[in-house]
């Protein structure tokens, strides 16, 4: 269910013209989508509302805790994607806060005031050394 969540939430940001991002589509289990319907357009909330509860806002936390564990392995060039799923949690924790006021939790939340300038090259440096931590990796290759 909160795979399914996810994937409206994600078919509706490429209907808008977003890029695909490979790596959010493996992590959701998801290779192929419907068109978006005007239904689905209708009931964005529904889906922002399904995701950010229980155990989806869980699933949810996961995913995000997967992608900067991701980082901790890789240079900053190599994390261009993790970073493109990053923004993409991002924006949908913002969407559901402040347009849908779906509360999202405490660690979401966090993140998603904390960085809400990843389209900004040094805000993505500074989440990427955030990630990345004491683990030894550095932003090296910026």
């Amino acid at each position: 269910m909160c795979s399914n969540h996810l994937a409206a939430i994600y078919s509706l940001h490429l209907d808008r013209g977003f890029s695909r991002i490979p790596l959010i589509e493996t992590m959701i289990g998801i290779d192929t989508f419907a068109p978006v319907t005007e239904d689905d357009r209708r009931n964005e909330r529904v889906q922002y509302e399904g995701l950010f509860f229980g155990e989806c806002r869980t699933f949810l936390e996961s995913i995000y805790a997967d992608a900067m564990d991701r980082m901790k392995h890789c240079s900053y060039l190599e994390s261009d994607e993790t970073l493109c799923v990053l923004m993409f949690l991002q924006e949908i924790v913002a969407t559901a806060q402040w347009k849908y006021r779906v509360d999202a939790g405490e660690e979401l939340t966090q993140f998603a005031r904390e960085f809400d300038r990843l389209d900004v090259d040094a805000e993505k440096i500074r989440l990427y050394k955030l990630a990345v931590g004491n683990s030894g990796n550095s932003a090296k290759n910026e």
